[in-house]
């Protein structure tokens, strides 16, 4: 999949493991949450670490295993939940990068998004969800482009010319209009 990073995909994957370690018939949100702690090098994973996030106490729970399933569980389909999470991590990275396909951290952000009570869980284990949230909202919003004072002044000159042109654009119309009756 294009839309998603290396290490989104490795979450994804990794979170397939979680569902099958739990005898699930598709990966949920707590698989994905497993998922994303488990892809150690993933931008998520060590921005919930960094934070002092308590793993062992929040996958027990969630009743996730410690360790992932070893067999490999590609046909395991994502649950409709799952999937809104995916589906709002790649509207993110569009609507934040264009380009760039949706890493983990959007899936972390999609979590906390379609998920309310996954903040409350960070919460119970040291972390806040909504500060994760904001700041990453404030670190992906483009910056304001200065604008000198002297490019925003519009003249009374300048006003009067436009004005002449849409009166002239608008006679145009009238005219036409009555040379089609």
């Amino acid at each position: 999949d294009e839309e998603l990073s290396p290490s989104a995909l490795r979450a994804l994957s990794h979170a397939k493991r979680f569902a099958r370690g739990r005898s699930a018939e598709a990966a949920d949100l707590i698989d994905l949450l497993a998922g994303l702690l488990a892809e150690d090098e993933s931008h998520a994973s060590l921005l919930l670490h960094s934070r002092a996030l308590h793993v062992e106490e929040l996958l027990s729970e969630l009743g996730v295993p410690q360790s992932p399933a070893s067999d490999p569980v590609d046909e395991l389909p994502l649950s409709q939940r799952l999937a809104a999470v995916v589906s709002r991590a790649r509207q993110l990275a569009v609507t934040y990068s264009r380009l760039e396909p949706a890493c983990s951290e959007e899936l972390l952000v999609g979590l906390l998004t379609e998920w309310p009570e996954a903040a409350k869980v960070f919460e119970r284990h040291g972390v806040d969800g909504l500060a994760l949230l904001s700041e990453y909202h404030a670190r992906k919003q483009p910056g304001l482009i200065p604008v000198d004072a002297e490019d925003i002044v519009a003249t009374q000159a300048d006003v009067t010319e436009r004005m002449d042109v849409a009166r002239i654009l608008d006679a145009n119309r009238n005219r036409a209009r009555e040379a089609l009756r």
